[in-house]
């Protein structure tokens, strides 16, 4: 069990009162669910080895199952995993726009090192190590700036069999010629954009030699980037939590049937996004009535 300060303590009891479920050092609490537990690190353990996959989470209202994802997310970091805690609501979250759900995972994005938005961290730590392994020549070598750029290309191609985004690679790119220059704003604003914010202007985007925003229909494709990303940088694998799935039920009604089709595609394709492990939270109303899964059989 990690050391517990004072703060942590305090940040305890007081999610109690509040009847919430603590963000951090619920560890040191959790008692009687070793099953579930040794569950989820059977799954970091698939994750780690290079595979995808997708574990659903059931249970009734209140019976622990934010808590449960909430300790799997802890768990994932203290096994050097980037995770991502997503909350469904029916205002700013629709499971059918893949770019929705793209902001806010990387917003979400956190490690062991960096609870929270955490993307500009890990882009660092993955151009440091590419740095260190072509050795100390930097300062002599008026070629080091081109080959670190190729070797993230390389890595980016190699980690994604070719299926990033071509913009995608170009921001990339864009970010550390920035960084290289020292315009620390405008590769701060390009990773924002990576991070699929929409805030960003056009002068910022010209840089890159990209237009427009993230889209629905290729936001899973950059998902994949960033999971290559997040392996190169150091991390074993990303994990996406999906806390409360349930709140698709209140949508209307083709909201909801699109969402739930959303889920389904991610669950066919989670196979084939290595080191992701989605971990999705429902009540067995979401999972047994018409309104839910059982009323799309393919899910």
């Amino acid at each position: 069990m990690s050391t517990m300060t004072r703060r942590d303590v305090d940040h305890i009891f007081e999610a109690l009162r509040m009847g919430l479920v603590p963000e951090r050092g619920i560890e040191a609490i959790a008692e009687g669910i070793e099953k579930q537990r040794g569950e989820i690190h059977r799954q970091l353990e698939l994750v780690r080895a290079g595979e995808g996959t997708i574990k659903f989470l059931r249970g009734g209202y209140g019976c622990g199952k934010t808590f449960m994802a909430r300790l799997a997310a802890l768990d994932a970091q203290n096994r050097n995993f980037a995770t991502s805690f997503v909350i469904v609501s029916e205002a700013e979250f629709r499971f059918h726009r893949f770019d929705d759900v793209y902001r806010k995972v990387m917003t979400e994005l956190g490690t062991a090192v960096c609870p929270r938005g955490a993307f500009g961290d890990i882009l660092d730590r993955w151009i440091a190590r590419i740095e260190a392994s072509l050795g100390e020549a930097a300062d002599d070598d008026p070629d080091f700036d081109a080959k670190v750029r190729k070797r993230l290309d390389d890595d980016l191609v190699s980690a994604t069999n070719g299926q990033a985004p071509q913009d995608f690679v170009s921001v990339i790119q864009t970010i550390f010629d920035l960084k290289q220059k020292g315009k620390v704003a405008e590769a701060g604003a390009l990773i924002s954009w990576l991070c699929g914010s929409s805030n960003i202007g056009a002068a910022t985007k010209k840089l890159a030699n990209i237009k427009g925003e993230i889209e629905s229909g290729t936001a899973l494709d950059y998902l994949r980037g960033v999971v290559a990303i997040i392996k190169a940088a150091g991390y074993d694998g990303l994990v996406i939590v999906i806390d409360e799935a349930e709140t698709i039920l209140r949508m209307r009604k083709d909201s909801r049937h699109k969402s739930l089709n959303g889920i389904r595609q991610i669950a066919d394709a989670a196979g084939s996004y290595p080191g992701l492990l989605w971990l999705i939270t429902g009540t067995p109303d979401f999972f047994d009535t018409q309104h839910g899964v059982r009323g799309l059989p393919p899910l």
